[in-house]
């Protein structure tokens, strides 16, 4: 996540009105000095019935997810990372990803699937047009018929409970190469958001074949470069109602909630294990000039980690 014009010194973490500013504050630093000192708590305790842990710093969260997608093939497959599977003994039961979520508990997100669309033409001088054929033209009509795609998609399927419905959003357009030649190509770049239970080529499928009905247009799909996947609640219910004591505990109003916006825990869900979303601060500071998080925040965090490492999460489900 860049720093430019920021409003504040992105790396002083200065400590004012009981919050620490700095990039990164809320999403996700405070969540990583929240585990540091729990790690460094359960060193010095000599607690009962405590969980065995495994805490994982991943790389490239914003873009590739090489860090997640690396860690998941190991404890799947053993990989290059089986002495993880070795300590462990078999997978984990819970996997709790750190995303600013207010302590509240997300059991559900959605999932994301990006690409780029293409519209071709014929260069010729802008003195006469007629010699040509406009790429950008061609594009404004397809983009036209997306926004009418977009207004219906969420209610193309039944929203999910927690997180909604799918949406659809045209987030960049290029085109041409100069303003007084005809512009022979043109080019969108689509952000699909998934609601639990679609798969991103099935998405990606869906907007072709909508395209398809009309015969003037005239495009070229290309594979998506973003691809992740939605977290479904139908597989962590149980574990989510007993990490909602502990959040209740601290917090009162804490509850399960979904949100519109993707995890890692997407990813962790997807080769067998039960994933949760939870950590202090608020997404809407997430990325801003001045982001900040409230220290109250993260001293509740940490009181409420120290009840989860001590859960009992034994539940009715087969080991993954």
């Amino acid at each position: 996540v860049p720093v430019t014009n920021m409003t504040i010194d992105p790396f002083a973490a200065t400590v004012e009105n009981g919050r620490i500013a700095g990039r990164g504050a809320c999403d996700v630093k405070g969540s990583l000095a929240v585990l540091l000192c729990l790690i460094d708590q359960l060193a010095r305790q000599e607690l009962k019935n405590r969980s065995q842990l495994l805490f994982s710093f991943t790389c490239d969260e914003e873009y590739g997810e090489t860090g997640i997608l690396d860690l998941a093939q190991s404890l799947a497959t053993g990989g290059r990372g089986s002495t993880i599977l070795r300590k462990l003994g078999r997978q984990p039961d819970l996997a709790i990803v750190c995303e600013p979520t207010d302590l509240h508990l997300v059991a559900a997100h959605k999932g994301t699937v990006r690409w780029k669309i293409e519209t071709g033409g014929i260069a010729a001088h802008s003195s006469d047009p007629s010699q040509g054929q406009n790429a950008i033209y061609k594009m404004a009509r397809l983009v036209k018929s997306l926004e009418q795609d977009a207004s219906q998609l969420p209610m193309s399927r039944e929203p999910h409970p927690l997180a909604g419905g799918p949406t659809l959003s045209v987030g960049r357009i290029t085109g041409g190469t100069s303003v007084n030649i005809v512009p022979d190509c043109c080019s969108i770049e689509i952000d699909r958001r998934l609601a639990p239970g679609e798969q991103p080529l099935e998405a990606v499928a869906s907007v072709e074949a909508f395209l398809n009905q009309d015969p003037d247009l005239e495009f070229r799909m290309l594979p998506p470069f973003t691809q992740a996947p939605p977290l479904s609640n139908e597989g962590n219910r149980e574990l989510a109602e007993k990490v909602l004591g502990c959040l209740q505990h601290r917090f009162q109003e804490a509850r399960i909630l979904g949100v519109p916006f993707g995890t890692h825990a997407a990813r962790l869900a997807a080769i067998g294990i039960p994933s949760l979303v939870f950590g202090p601060g608020s997404i809407q500071q997430a990325h801003t000039p001045d982001e900040w998080i409230e220290i109250s925040q993260l001293e509740a965090a940490e009181s409420i980690w120290q009840r989860i490492v001590q859960l009992d999460l034994e539940t009715e489900r087969s080991p993954a």
